[in-house]
C-alpha cells in the first residue's frame, strides 16, 4: 500500500513538474504572439503615416524612417494628435519635425526635431493663420520646411542667436501650386500675401518674412515684415511698385 501511495506521489510530482514547464511554454508563447501583433500593428501605422507624405529626396526619406522610431515615434505622434484639436488640417509627422537647411554637415542631430512639450501650444496660431491664408486663396498647398529648432540647432545652422523657432513659435513654409510644385508665379503669390499683411496682418499679429530662396517666415508675435537679410527695409511688402 505504501509502495503504490509512493508511486502515486511521484506521478503527481512527474506531472506538476512537466505541467509547470508546459505552462511556462504557453505563457511564453502567448507572449511571443502579442509582441508580434503589436509590431504588425505599429508598422500599420507606421505605413498609414508615411504612405501620403512627400520627401525631397530618397536620402531624406530613408533618415526619417531611421529616426521615426521608438520614442521618437511615439511623443511625435502624440505631438501631431495634440494639434489635431485645434487645426483643420494638420500638417504630416515629417513636416512637423523637419528641418531644411543646406548646410546639414555638422547639425545632422538636428535635422529632425520635436519641441518640448510646453511648447507645443506655441505653434497653433501660426498654423490656423496659414491654414486662413491658405482658405482665403492666397496658395493651394504649402510645405513647412522648417517649425522648431533649439537654440543650438539655430547657432549650428544659421549662427543666429535669437530665433522664434527656438520656442516653437514659428513656421518657415514653401508656397505649391495645384501639383505641390512651387509656383512658377511667386512673385505674384508674394503681392497677395503683402496685400494680406498690410489690410489684415496688424489683427493678426502676423510676422512676415520672404526670403530669396522662395521660403517664407510666418508667426502671430507682433505685426512687422522682413525681406533677405532679415532687413525690414527689404521686406517686398515695403517696397513700392
Amino acid at each position: 500500500m505504501e509502495s503504490k501511495f509512493n508511486f502515486l506521489l511521484f506521478i503527481l510530482y512527474i506531472s506538476i513538474y512537466y505541467w509547470g514547464d508546459m505552462l511556462k511554454i504557453i505563457t511564453f508563447w502567448i507572449m511571443i504572439s502579442q509582441f508580434i501583433v503589436l509590431t504588425a500593428c505599429h508598422s500599420r501605422e507606421d505605413a498609414d503615416q508615411l504612405k501620403n507624405i512627400t520627401f525631397p529626396d530618397k536620402t531624406t526619406e530613408q533618415q526619417f524612417k531611421n529616426w521615426y522610431t521608438g520614442n521618437n515615434r511615439v511623443l511625435l505622434d502624440e505631438y501631431r494628435s495634440y494639434l489635431a484639436k485645434y487645426l483643420k488640417n494638420t500638417p504630416n509627422v515629417f513636416q512637423l519635425s523637419y528641418n531644411q537647411s543646406n548646410e546639414l554637415k555638422g547639425c545632422e542631430q538636428y535635422q529632425f526635431t520635436i519641441p518640448p512639450k510646453q511648447y507645443w501650444k506655441n505653434i497653433i496660431n501660426s498654423l490656423k493663420l496659414i491654414e486662413k491664408l491658405q482658405m482665403n486663396g492666397l496658395f493651394d498647398h504649402y510645405r513647412i520646411v522648417h517649425a522648431y529648432s533649439p537654440k543650438q540647432a539655430n547657432a549650428c545652422f544659421s549662427n543666429a542667436i535669437e530665433s522664434k523657432h527656438d520656442s516653437n513659435s514659428a513656421v518657415d513654409i514653401q508656397l505649391l501650386n495645384e501639383q505641390q510644385q512651387i509656383y512658377h508665379n511667386q512673385g505674384t503669390k508674394i503681392k497677395e500675401l503683402c496685400q494680406f499683411w498690410i489690410e489684415d496682418g496688424r489683427e493678426y499679429r502676423m510676422g512676415l518674412g520672404i526670403y530669396n530662396n522662395d521660403t517664407l517666415h510666418i508667426d502671430t508675435l507682433g505685426y512687422r515684415t522682413w525681406g533677405i537679410g532679415r532687413s525690414t527695409k527689404r521686406s517686398p511688402c515695403l517696397v513700392d511698385d
